[in-house]
């Protein structure tokens, strides 16, 4: 669900797939996942998922982008 964070669907098989192929999900995702803690995001994304190469380079993404945001 889109505009909500939802601990088992933000951070689904499903929802990162649906995310890798998606920009313009990518981005909405991204934002939901700004209302979430970068520690809890890696916990809830799991280890097996962050040893994906297309995912690790999506949330490699996800922190380059929040760098640029941080002041």
């Amino acid at each position: 669900m889109i505009g909500k964070t939802n601990p088992v669907s933000d951070f689904s098989m499903i929802t990162l797939g649906m995310m890798l192929k998606d920009v313009q999900f990518k981005q909405k995702m991204f934002k939901i996942w700004d209302k979430v803690p970068l520690p809890e995001i890696m916990h809830k994304l799991g280890a097996s998922n962050l040893k994906d190469k297309k995912v690790a380079e999506m949330v490699t993404e996800y922190v380059q982008r929040l760098n640029r945001q941080t002041p």
